[in-house]
């Protein structure tokens, strides 16, 4: 019953702010046009280096993923932690 009570008072509150803002319809100051001012864009400078073509990082060697074999390593092997002697 809760729940029905709290879903019609969240319909009425909607329905009441739906036509107008609620700074309008409680005496708050209505709220002004916001002021554009045109500005010249820029072009955007051309690139000095080429774009990589598509799809080229799949072919990548050196790329790692998810689901390569972390005991496979390519051509770089990982430091390992000298271990304490028991």
């Amino acid at each position: 019953m809760r729940l029905l009570f709290e879903i019609v008072l969240v319909a009425a509150l909607v329905a009441l702010a739906w036509e107008k803002p609620w700074r309008e319809r409680f005496g708050g100051k209505p709220l002004a046009a916001p002021v554009r001012t045109h500005l010249a864009r820029a072009t955007p400078a051309p690139s000095l280096t080429p774009a990589p073509k598509r799809g080229s990082w799949m072919w990548d060697p050196t790329r790692q993923s998810a689901l390569d074999n972390p005991a496979v390593q390519s051509s770089k092997k990982k430091p390992q932690v000298p271990r304490p002697a028991p």
